[in-house]
């Protein structure tokens, strides 16, 4: 038996090297969480569990006979998938996100399919865990590729599955829906007597909250000689919640977000099929996980640089709700006549996205 004090939550990996046939079983809490007595080299077990921070104890036993020699090997992989949450909504263009202490890949698997994310964005909120801060990882996702229903993400880390969530996604349209207009306005959320209006954002493929007023104004044109492009947010935009800023750029060691002066390094190099054609690569994609909330209300101007250099930018306008991140409440509202005459689609509040998401397509 081996007692571990583990400083913070992750993935635990425990095995054995050597020649004895071993079993291997880890309890926290007094609670087993898994046993297992394969996977490894010859005889070896080789397994990983999601634990908690604080005392874990491990029991190396002989498969069927008594332990003979062995060498015992513990890695805790500190991380945490972060977006989406498990048993939550999904719809329209969002970004599968979290954080990890140290990786060379991250891979997010969606029903058994790969995608693989960009890592190194900046979280500050990780300095103390990992002693660093270039931890984030994140996917820029269109869940109108998939069907609705559950759905399985799982996050894995140079191989090694760092944590997963069923989700249930709902899909309006098509792959990409244009050419609509939608609204809906909740009374009495986030508290009573107050009302949100939410309205329908193409380049989102969603709804976000507005403060009601007509878009805001403002050029996007940058001077530049260089290939790329800022997608989203999307010019003259609104903008509300957690968000993700993203696009793609041929080449560049580095690619950084502006609003309103601030840089924010984004991760880049992720898969972009769609720029083979262009840049003559695919590894163009970068994006940037935002809390929208971090801003005043207002309008704001976002700019994407490549080595310094800029290229592209949008104006966007920010609603909030008066705090970084709103727990503790629930809503609904329904937008009529969308996407089509006779429709609805039915929106309810999530806290992991600070925003609404389409849950219901009637009839």
């Amino acid at each position: 038996y081996f007692a571990l004090t583990l400083p913070h939550a992750g993935v635990l990996l425990v095995e054995t090297l050597g020649w004895t046939d071993t079993v291997g079983t880890v309890w926290q809490d007094g609670e087993e969480l898994a046993t297992e007595d394969s996977g490894g080299v010859q005889q070896n077990f080789l397994l990983s569990v999601r634990v908690e921070a604080g005392p874990v104890l491990l029991a190396v036993a002989g498969n069927g006979t008594r332990t003979g020699a062995y060498t015992l090997k513990t890695t805790l992989v500190a991380g945490y998938l972060e977006n989406p949450g498990s048993d939550s909504f999904q719809s329209g263009i969002g970004v599968l996100s979290g954080w990890v202490c140290e990786a060379e890949e991250v891979t997010l698997e969606i029903d058994g399919h790969s995608y693989p994310a960009g890592y190194g964005t900046e979280r500050s909120d990780t300095a103390e865990v990992c002693g660093d801060t270039d931890t984030g990882f994140g996917l820029l996702f269109n869940w109108n590729l998939l069907g609705n229903g559950t759905h399985e993400v799982v996050v894995v880390v140079d191989e090694v599955e760092l944590g997963r969530a069923t989700v249930t996604v709902t899909t309006v349209d098509g792959e990409f829906l244009t050419d609509v207009a939608g609204t809906c306005e909740r009374t009495d959320f986030p508290t009573a007597g107050e009302t949100v209006t939410v309205v329908w954002q193409q380049a989102n493929q969603n709804f976000v909250i507005t403060d009601g007023r007509a878009p805001p104004k403002g050029s996007s044109s940058v001077p530049s000689n260089i290939t790329g492009f800022l997608e989203n947010p999307a010019p003259n935009s609104f903008q509300s919640g957690i968000g993700v800023l993203s696009g793609w750029v041929c080449d560049a060691e580095e690619v950084t977000l502006e609003i309103d002066g601030h840089s924010y390094p984004a991760s880049y190099g992720t898969e972009r099929g769609d720029t083979a054609e262009v840049c003559g690569d695919t590894d163009t994609g970068f994006c940037l996980l935002l809390n929208w909330n971090l801003l005043d209300d207002g309008d704001h101007e976002v700019v994407a640089l490549a080595d310094g250099v800029a290229f592209d930018r949008a104006t966007v306008r920010v609603t909030t709700l008066g705090e970084e991140f709103l727990t503790g409440v629930t809503g609904t509202c329904e937008a009529p006549d969308f996407p089509t005459a006779g429709q609805a689609v039915t929106l309810t509040w999530q806290q992991t996205q600070q925003n609404f998401v389409i849950t219901a397509v009637t009839p």
